[in-house]
């Protein structure tokens, strides 16, 4: 909502952590859900962002959310979206 009232277009992506398992997408229902995230679209360009992660840069996805594919939802449409990052991070101890 932040977003959106800065005027960024945005969706919600709703997906379900690796530890609640895969989504049925042939009959999916929203017990099968249990994360949401949200798209940021800049022209032709789009990012999957979750803000809960404050040691991760912003264009990486936690591991936890990486599960195959999620749901946009936007106020117009929904589809699918392949939930990946297009960067590389690594944390040593």
């Amino acid at each position: 909502n932040m977003l959106k009232k800065a005027g960024i277009e945005t969706n919600a992506i709703l997906l379900s952590t690796r530890n609640n398992g895969f989504i049925k997408k042939d009959f999916a229902v929203s017990s099968q859900f249990n994360y949401v995230i949200a798209e940021v679209v800049l022209g032709e360009n789009s990012m999957l962002i979750d803000a809960t992660d404050r040691s991760l840069p912003m264009e990486l996805l936690p591991t936890r959310d990486l599960n195959v594919e999620g749901l946009r939802v936007s106020d117009t449409y929904s589809s699918w979206v392949e939930l990946g990052t297009k960067g590389t991070y690594s944390h040593s101890v």
